[in-house]
């Protein structure tokens, strides 16, 4: 094992819930060129719609008024290239940053004008036997980027990106991924230089071995230099410092959650069981905090036979709130006075909706 992390914290339980429904409103964006595969983010004072496939950017205002768009997928010089968006984020000066599903990042100022790309720079080590033969997991040759597990976070020129390997020899059912495999990079926007590659999968991975499926990190930077973790499988949310060292935990169970994971008996058959049990068994989804009103989300899915998943809402560690929402739900943001959900595609009305609501809480 290298540099082991210690997960042995305290942990927290406290629970204060004082909210047991909140009202959903349903909304739609207008009507937009859309592949409909994208994703909704908060930007300022507004909505944008980034298209994973057609690569637009579409503003819109928080009641879903189209106001404009942006760049597009070509070789323009105000156009993405790419093959699919993986990543986006916002740089603290406005600056709007893309990563490809082929390592590729673009570079665009807040007027949409194309800065800089390069390619994501792993430096590899060049061992003797190379990665397969002898597998380190301390170095970058086995990982890649945990493409549609996870989000990308982005403190000054540093983008925090999540990691998974998919080496022949070193995977999630290898003997010793649960304890060895990193789970978090960072990298240098400025030239996709790769950093520290950090963290590890938390101990319940170790402890149950039918939990191979669900091997990645949701996470957000947090305040105080410090990130706010969570694994899929585990019901603890950890807090830890900008290098991985675990400082404390807390959370509570999701309801109903429907956690009958089984081993996958072979590499080989590794995508047939998580498409199986990624749509009918439960886990823990994103986590999102809002500065603003002292608040942290987590939605969960609860798997078979449930109608519904579950968010759960957190203040100073302490649970407030934990009750049903659609199926799929996030938290993304926070416009006063209301918060945003994630996308949902209607594919037969061929429209883009999400949800907004109120929490009744002072900050």
């Amino acid at each position: 094992m290298h540099d082991a992390i210690s997960f042995s914290v305290p942990s927290i339980h406290a629970t204060n819930l004082r909210i047991d429904k909140i009202r959903f409103d349903k909304m739609a964006l207008d009507s937009f060129s859309s592949s409909l595969d994208g994703k909704l983010y908060i930007s300022g004072s507004r909505l944008i719609f980034v298209d994973d496939h057609l690569c637009f950017l579409s503003e819109f205002d928080t009641s879903g008024r189209f106001v404009s768009r942006h760049l597009g997928r070509g070789k323009g010089p105000d156009e993405l290239p790419v093959k699919k968006i993986g990543f986006f984020g916002r740089t603290s000066d406005g600056n709007y940053f893309f990563i490809g599903t082929s390592w590729d990042c673009y570079l665009f100022d807040k007027n949409f004008h194309h800065l800089d790309d390069y390619e994501i720079n792993w430096h590899p080590s060049n061992r003797t036997g190379g990665a397969e033969n002898r597998p380190d997991p301390s170095t970058t040759d086995l990982y890649t980027l945990a493409y549609g597990f996870g989000a990308m976070d982005i403190d000054g020129t540093t983008a925090y990106l999540p990691l998974l390997s998919q080496a022949r020899s070193f995977n999630s059912i290898s003997p010793t991924y649960s304890s060895d495999a990193r789970m978090l990079a960072t990298m240098d926007i400025r030239n996709g230089y790769i950093g520290k590659i950090m963290g590890r999968l938390s101990p319940v991975y170790r402890e149950n071995k039918n939990f191979q499926t669900q091997t990645y990190l949701n996470f957000q930077l947090a305040p105080a230099n410090q990130l706010y973790l969570s694994y899929p499988l585990d019901s603890f949310i950890y807090v830890s410092d900008r290098k991985f060292t675990i400082e404390r935990k807390f959370g509570r169970k999701g309801r109903d959650m429907n956690m009958s994971y089984t081993a996958v008996d072979n590499i080989s058959n590794f995508w047939n069981v998580w498409n199986r049990q990624e749509t009918r068994l439960g886990h823990y989804g994103a986590i999102k905090y809002i500065k603003d009103m002292n608040l942290l989300f987590r939605s969960y899915q609860k798997g078979i036979p449930s109608s519904s998943d579950g968010l759960q809402i957190y203040r100073n560690d302490t649970i407030v709130a934990d009750i049903d929402v659609p199926k799929g739900f996030e938290v993304i943001g926070y416009i006063y006075p209301y918060f945003y959900s994630n996308a949902f595609s209607d594919e037969d009305k061929e429209r883009v909706g999400f949800y907004k609501f109120r929490i009744d809480l002072k900050p």
